[in-house]
């Protein structure tokens, strides 16, 4: 039995926190490191990271000034000494049965990574989108898996971040995370490790259970940090490009749409906008140069977007 590392990245979460720490030693699998990276939380959720490592020797706290999330996991990476790799989030839950049931199909499958579903909730209890509907299998074709990643909602549901996956360790520490980006780092990472797996097993079994809360990065409001994900989504696109071509025009029409809908929302921040002018500039010069190659997939609102935001680079 392989010792698993589990890292949880932690910054001011007290209020979820217990319920993670209680389901990560719930684990019917008990060969775990689980590594605790205190990312300067300013709340109580240090010293409740430390009254755990009291209770139970597997748990290793790391307490750092705030650095941000993808710094918080590079740490637990460095110093993480499982054979695998298992990320949970410090406000949400996994199953009792996600590390076992992972680590069967490396052991049966003889993978690199294995992935499974993921069920988000709403405050309340609510199930917003159970994502569990994908076909259990072995991924024969990396690129088809990247071609459903951009085009199908359920693919990159499951596929986007780094939880509900158990990934060898020398390919996710040699991936690690990328500091320079504050919103879609854990994509890129993800995509990364995909790269670098010889075998992938995806599993329809729902064993993490994504906690949605107000004021994420994702559901906050428009900032100029949004840029970070374009940023991720110009790699992307030029990966598939070099290197899985038969997915670039689905990479390309998914780049092409979070591009319009950063310009429009900067478009509606007039002092952002001022301030930003160059970057408005130099993406809706993207949306020209490439419209033609995507203009049959749009609907009408995109179509109707982009000609606005035509209308309003001259405006500016």
């Amino acid at each position: 039995m392989e010792k698993i590392s589990i890292i949880i990245p932690v910054y001011n979460v007290e209020a979820y926190l217990q319920a993670c720490l209680d389901s990560t030693l719930a684990q019917t699998y008990k060969n775990l490191e689980i590594i605790l990276v205190n990312d300067g939380s300013t709340d109580k959720s240090g010293s409740i990271c430390d009254q755990y490592a009291e209770q139970d020797s597997r748990i290793i706290v790391i307490h750092k000034d705030n650095a941000g999330v993808s710094a918080a996991r590079n740490d637990g990476l460095k110093i993480a000494t499982g054979e695998y790799i298992c990320f949970i989030d410090s406000d949400d839950t996994v199953s009792p049965k996600l590390i076992s049931s992972l680590y069967k199909k490396i052991e049966q499958f003889d993978v690199d990574m294995v992935i499974c579903g993921i069920e988000q909730h709403l405050p309340g209890g609510i199930i917003a989108n159970n994502c569990s509907s994908l076909p259990s299998c072995v991924v024969e074709n990396k690129d088809q898996l990247f071609i459903n990643f951009f085009d199908k909602l359920p693919y990159r549901e499951v596929l986007y971040g780094p939880v509900n996956k158990l990934i060898k360790r020398q390919i996710a520490s040699k991936v690690a995370f990328d500091e320079r980006f504050k919103i879609g780092e854990d994509l890129l990472f993800s995509f990364k490790c995909i790269e670098a797996a010889t075998g992938i097993y995806i599993m329809s079994d729902t064993l993490y259970h994504y906690i949605k809360h107000p004021g994420s990065a994702m559901t906050s409001a428009f900032s100029m940090k949004r840029y970070d994900y374009i940023k991720v989504a110009d790699i992307l696109l030029e990966k598939c490009k070099k290197h899985h071509i038969s997915a670039y025009s689905s990479a390309l029409k998914w780049t092409w749409i979070h591009k319009l809908n950063f310009c429009w929302s900067l478009c509606r921040q007039k002092m952002l906008l001022r301030k930003n002018h160059a970057i408005f500039e130099k993406e809706i010069t993207f949306l020209q140069e490439k419209f033609r190659d995507v203009k049959s997939t749009l609907n009408f609102k995109q179509r109707m977007k982009f000609t606005i935001l035509q209308l309003a680079k001259y405006i500016y």
